[in-house]
């Protein structure tokens, strides 16, 4: 942004103002809402737009909220910085100035428009929404005069509205336009005219009703006989580093950065979160289809509701039409439901789709994947929805793409048949699978080679037999069959201890859900079935004994090499940091790991004063000095004391609550000694 501001000229304001005309009502947006830090930092902007409001804004009527400043001298500031901010990001990187046309008297002593209700207003607005509309960028609170302070009754009475009329705002608002505002810097251009309007709103506890409604007209000039300050090769690789919003921006300063910043505008994941944003995509989509839809490959869909816009199915399925180099699509059930039958025919027919993502699965997604045509090679599939009180069976509904797909994620899933094979997948990802049956997810993923499961029955007061009956239920069935070896295995202990896994895992992860001591027998278990060679634990102090590791891990003493703990110690036991840490070094001593990663955090969940210290009450001998925070926690004696517990050790990271992280590569120091 500092960059950007630089390219900016000054401007030059004639402060003299002049009578209204009737426009549409603003729409109320909060003080909160305005990028304030782009506002505050435009001083050299705000001086001249100031002294016009002193005839706008008088001390005694004006105050601000929602900024934690009040006075009449921060309102003048927020708003003169707010106009500032909106002329710079609609003439971008050509210097320019502000003329402003006069007001003969301030708006609060015009009644013209006192007692007109709202809704007289909602046919200009939807015929100006085709010309533009209004952008709110401030929200002003109109004190009595009689002096009345308090917010309650305040904020029930009367607003003060603040904006910039802009041509074409739907698409202004998401950085993007259907032409540029410039046609050309060969001689003097004058701007489509925006305006800065006013608006008076009385607001009751049942309605609200435009009372006052002015409108400044200015003008904003670009000359061609004012330098530029940076060359357009510098100003398009500034625009390859900018957030999605200041590549539109600069885009919209002239021709050349215009079509250059098509790539950029559509780089990453588009996410769209509202239908006024989506149409605005189409439109600049199809303005230029052949050209544009080829940057436009990856598309995530996060809005709900119906589209008011009457060719709303014509726009978005030419977008669909036209995007044939989109590769990844994410839809949500929200934003699914409005599209119509032609939007999932076009949609149907892209032949470049290769991750498809329906979040909140309804009827609606069956019908569209039954109608693909793209060879998917990737699916996320939410079954969660309202109407849905079992769980379903990916296995059957992705049945279309057993021979393309690779990879699937899948929520609120059942495997209950075998009928069919994946045989070209590798990565299955299931979370709340309840009862998982390893039987069905063998014979229909052969060639698996990373899982990641949960079943999610940790809170559901399971008993023993239960979970004993399960796990012996998967045992008996990896008789008839079960993988030679998984590269990756991702679960919770439970989920894992009751899916029973008997094949080699080489990187296993239990980093979801906490141990306790009385889960060390369940883990030893479940590690001398899996006989991982890398390792990755998530701990509690003092909920789980360190002491105990050592009688977990025994089965892997000889084929674990590489160990990473996540270790959550209560606030209640930072003065025995060090002797927690010992005493899990002292239980990690008989190991034969190269590598080690202790990552040390706070525990997020307090602790009944009864557990405090339990384990390490007494017979504890502490090599440092008590910490009371995990930032005073000296890592230097604690890395030497590692050394000294694990001679095998090669490689150490020591990670403090996302505050510092320490590695230390220890073969060199190996190889000084023994030289």
């Amino acid at each position: 942004m500092c960059l950007l501001r630089n390219c900016i000229g000054e401007v030059r304001v004639a402060s003299r103002l002049r009578g209204g005309s009737t426009q549409p009502r603003a729409k109320r947006v909060g003080l909160r809402d305005a990028p304030f830090s782009s506002l505050l930092s435009l001083d050299a902007h705000v001086e001249p737009i100031r002294q016009w409001l002193d005839v706008v804004f008088p001390t005694k009527y004006a105050r601000i909220l929602g900024h934690r400043v009040h006075g009449l001298v921060q309102a003048k500031r927020i708003f003169a910085g707010t106009l500032a901010y909106c002329c710079s990001h609609h003439i971008g990187a050509r210097p320019y100035s502000i003329q402003m046309y006069p007001v003969e008297q301030p708006f609060w002593a015009s009644a013209k428009y006192r007692g007109t209700p709202v809704g007289a207003f909602d046919t200009q607005r939807s015929c100006a929404s085709k010309e533009g509309a209004s952008t709110v960028v401030a929200s002003l609170l109109l004190v009595d005069p009689r002096g009345v302070s308090s917010v309650d009754v305040i904020s029930s009475t009367e607003r003060l509205h603040v904006g910039l009329l802009a041509r074409k705002q739907a698409e202004a608002e998401v950085g993007i336009s259907g032409s540029p505002y410039s046609s050309g810097l060969c001689s003097e251009l004058t701007l489509p005219p925006p305006a800065i309007f006013i608006t008076r709103m009385a607001y009751t506890e049942k309605s609200a009703r435009l009372t006052e409604l002015v409108v400044v007209p200015c003008q904003l000039v670009i000359s061609p006989h004012m330098p530029m300050f940076l060359n357009y090769d510098v100003l398009a690789i500034i625009m390859s580093f900018c957030e999605r919003g200041d590549t539109g921006s600069m885009m919209r300063s002239c021709r050349t950065l215009y079509g250059v910043g098509v790539p950029y505008l559509l780089y990453g994941t588009v996410k769209i979160l509202s239908r006024a944003r989506f149409i605005s995509l189409c439109r600049f989509i199809l303005h230029e289809p052949s050209h544009r839809s080829r940057y436009l490959r990856d598309l995530d869909l996060r809005f709900s509701g119906n589209f008011k816009t009457p060719d709303a199915d014509r726009l978005v399925a030419g977008l669909f039409e036209h995007a044939t180099s989109l590769e990844i699509l994410r839809l949500a059930y929200q934003s699914f439901v409005p599209l119509g039958e032609r939007v999932f025919r076009a949609i149907s027919t892209l032949n470049s789709v290769r991750t498809l993502a329906l979040r909140d699965a309804c009827d609606q997604s069956y019908t569209l994947l039954e109608w693909m045509r793209s060879p998917l090679s990737s699916v996320e599939m939410n079954f969660y929805n309202d109407w849905a009180d079992d769980p379903a069976d990916p296995v059957l509904i992705l049945a279309r793409f057993k021979d393309t797909l690779q990879e699937m994620h899948v929520t609120w899933a059942q495997f209950s048949t075998s009928s069919t094979s994946y045989l070209n997948l590798t990565t299955l990802y299931v979370d709340d699978c309840r009862f998982a049956e390893i039987e069905f997810i063998y014979h229909s993923f052969p060639n698996l080679r990373h899982l990641s499961l949960w079943m999610g029955q940790e809170d559901d007061g399971l008993d023993g037999d239960e979970i004993e009956a399960h796990r012996n239920l998967n045992l008996e069935a990896q008789e008839r069959g079960r993988w030679e070896s998984l590269q990756t295995l991702n679960s919770s202990l439970l989920s894992l201890y009751m899916l029973g896994l008997r094949s080699r895992v080489i990187n296993l992860s239990l980093d979801s859900g906490y141990f306790e001591t009385d889960d060390t027998d369940r883990l030893s278990v479940m590690l001398s079935d899996s006989r991982p060679s890398s390792l990755e634990l998530r701990l509690r102090v003092p909920e789980f004994d360190p002491t105990q590791l050592g009688y977990s891990l025994a089965p892997v003493r000889d084929t674990l090499t590489s160990l990473l703990l996540n270790l959550e110690i209560h606030k209640e036991n930072y003065a025995q940091c060090n002797a927690i840490i010992n005493r899990t070094l002292s239980s990690l001593s008989a190991l034969n790991i190269r590598l080690l990663h202790i990552r040390i955090d706070e525990s997020p969940d307090s602790i009944d004063s009864d557990v405090v210290n339990v384990a390490f009450a007494e017979g504890v001998t502490d090599t440092g000095p008590s910490s009371t925070s995990l930032s005073q926690l000296d890592l230097g004696p604690l890395a030497q004391s590692i050394v000294r517990s694990i001679p095998s050790l090669q490689h150490l990271c020591l990670e403090v609550a996302e505050l510092r992280t320490h590695m230390w590569d220890l073969r060199s120091e190996l190889e000084t000694a023994g030289g």
